[in-house]
């Protein structure tokens, strides 16, 4: 098939009320034409601002795509060549048998975590920054239930007799890292403290983001702010909860029992929630959410609503994840500084273990937008 036909065929197919980001759902399509043989080996993609032109988005959504078939082998890219469609049946690049790989374990998606593709990028970076010989082939994403308890299993999934380290993304499989600990691998947690003070981690410091987004609610008079957290048993979950109630009674608002409440972090749950609380006698006239995506849902269900932004509502997600082509209109967000945390993250990993233990915390910043 014609690439432009193709692109030309995609284009109306993506929504922004649909769960996944726009490059997601770009790359989902064109994942599904090069498996039916539409797209074939060697195939010569268009370039990067006629891909953006056709698919009516950005360039920097464009890219993300285009990123995350490549970290699938489905697309190459070349310098001066452009980009084209992978041969599967090729041999694939071998990272040197002297570096082991880094295994990042992220939540599956039924733990209710969905920002692995998101994160990705993030990590690559920060792999690079931090040593320029690092290929993409000398870290490992795994996908591993919290829940997962059978140290067989999780062995057939992870070696660990092969790995150089592990980066736990929060919510974390507690078996793996009691396995982790007796082996003396070297691991790191992320949006995690375990109770004995004793794991590296780099946490995220919500404080000044919440307290800049709180004071511009406050000077607009806003009378009831909500926040929507993930699940309850997230380590972070507490940490982000008791900074919100904080600044809540710093900056004069109503903090009570409905003050906090949990939502999980997908589009539909913000929508489902936000649409109760516009039903509810005591409605919030201000929203915090916990994800861009909750926030992207409770902005769909405010429009549904008839509900004026920011007028009669605020939104401010979190996160600063989610490209501009996901948005309706521009949405005020906490900036959680991903390549930053993701940095910190690979440094805590490789330090000397000589040396004393590495503990971060990375600040967020608030980036007002249109929903404030």
């Amino acid at each position: 098939m014609n690439p432009q036909q193709m692109l030309i065929e995609i284009a109306p197919l993506l929504s922004r009320s649909h769960d996944l980001p726009i490059y997601q759902q770009i790359t989902m399509h064109i994942r599904k034409r090069i498996e039916q043989g539409e797209l074939v080996p060697g195939q010569l993609l268009p370039p990067l601002a006629e891909l953006a032109q056709l698919l009516a988005v950005g360039q920097m959504t464009v890219r993300k795509a285009l990123e995350e078939l490549a970290s699938q082998n489905l697309v190459q890219t070349r310098h001066g060549s452009g980009t084209r469609v992978a041969n599967p049946h090729a041999p694939q690049h071998q990272t040197s048998s002297t570096t082991q790989p880094i295994h990042i374990v992220f939540a599956q998606e039924d733990d209710g975590y969905p920002f692995l593709p998101l994160i990705k990028q993030h990590f690559k970076n920060a792999l690079r920054k931090f040593d320029q010989t690092i290929d993409d082939r000398a870290f490992e994403f795994t996908s591993l239930s919290i829940k997962e308890d059978d140290e067989t299993r999780i062995a057939s999934r992870i070696d660990l007799s092969k790995v150089r380290g592990i980066v736990f993304n929060s919510p974390l499989n507690m078996t793996l890292l009691s396995m982790c600990i007796r082996r003396g691998l070297p691991y790191v947690l992320l949006f995690n403290e375990l109770a004995d003070g004793n794991s590296p981690c780099v946490m995220m410091d919500y404080g000044p983001g919440l307290n800049a987004a709180l004071s511009q609610l406050a000077d607009q008079r806003r009378k009831r702010v909500v926040l929507l957290t993930p699940d309850a048993q997230r380590f972070a979950t507490g940490r982000l909860s008791e900074m919100f109630c904080s600044l809540l009674d710093a900056h004069g608002f109503a903090n009570d029992e409905e003050s906090v409440i949990t939502a999980g972090y997908h589009q539909q749950q913000g929508f489902e929630v936000t649409e109760q609380l516009l039903q509810s006698d005591r409605k919030p006239d201000a929203i915090v959410y916990s994800s861009d995506y909750q926030a992207l849902g409770g902005l769909h269900a405010a429009e549904k609503a008839g509900v004026h932004i920011p007028t009669d509502l605020a939104i401010i997600g979190m996160g600063n994840l989610l490209d501009a082509d996901d948005w309706p209109q521009r949405v005020s967000t906490l900036d959680m500084h991903m390549d930053m945390f993701c940095s910190h993250a690979i440094k805590a990993l490789l330090a000397n273990t000589s040396q004393p233990l590495l503990r971060f915390a990375v600040k967020s910043t608030y980036l007002p937008g249109q929903t404030t």
